[in-house]
């Protein structure tokens, strides 16, 4: 004889409690199994450290920063992104698309340098002071990111700017990324890249 044989009243309240713990077991077993319970309580989340300053990109902007400062062959020590610089790429994307021009020289005759200089950025004096100077702006049209970025490596020129092979560009360390969709447009998607050295760097 068991015990639930012998003790009814033990029986009565133990029973439920049996075939709960039993239902639980299969249910975990199904839905949750142990291992999976195990790999879950053991995650580490990691955060996606991103230069200073990016935090406030959109996720198209990020991809192209991140591949600026992941890219095996980046000979900047380091990148940091500046907040003026990414206002002023982004607005010069937007304008690109809303006056439908491809040109780092816009249709009132200001080039990038200028751009950045209206804005409070002080690039350093000896860029000069020509009003459609282009020292550290690269751009594109018509892709998304990956696209984008191909295309730019594809290109000596966009290719020695974004990933600073001469010393030039090397020294240009805070960068600014804008990406502006214009449906109404001839490309569309629109990208402005800067890299730029300012002038209280020196200070």
């Amino acid at each position: 004889m068991n015990i639930l044989q012998q003790s009814p009243s033990f029986a009565i309240h133990t029973r439920p409690a049996i075939i709960l713990t039993i239902l639980l077991s299969v249910v975990l077993s199904v839905t949750c199994p142990m291992q999976e319970v195990y790999a879950q309580s053991n995650t580490i989340y990691l955060p996606i450290i991103q230069p200073t300053g990016c935090e406030q990109l959109s996720s198209k902007e990020t991809e192209i920063v991140m591949l600026v400062q992941r890219h095996p062959g980046q000979q900047r020590e380091s990148v940091q992104c500046n907040s003026t610089l990414i206002q002023v790429a982004r607005e010069k994307a937007m304008d690109l698309g809303l006056r439908n021009y491809m040109a780092h020289v816009d249709p009132d005759g200001i080039g990038p340098d200028q751009l950045v200089r209206n804005a409070g950025y002080q690039l350093p004096n000896f860029y000069g002071y020509d009003v459609d100077s282009n020292y550290i702006e690269s751009i594109a049209g018509g892709r998304l990111e990956a696209e984008t970025w191909d295309i730019w490596m594809n290109s000596p020129g966009h290719r020695m700017h974004l990933l600073g092979e001469v010393d030039f560009y090397a020294e240009q360390t805070e960068i600014g990324i804008g990406y502006a969709y214009v449906e109404n447009s001839t490309y569309k998607h629109y990208w402005v890249f800067f890299s730029a050295h300012s002038e209280e760097d020196e200070e």
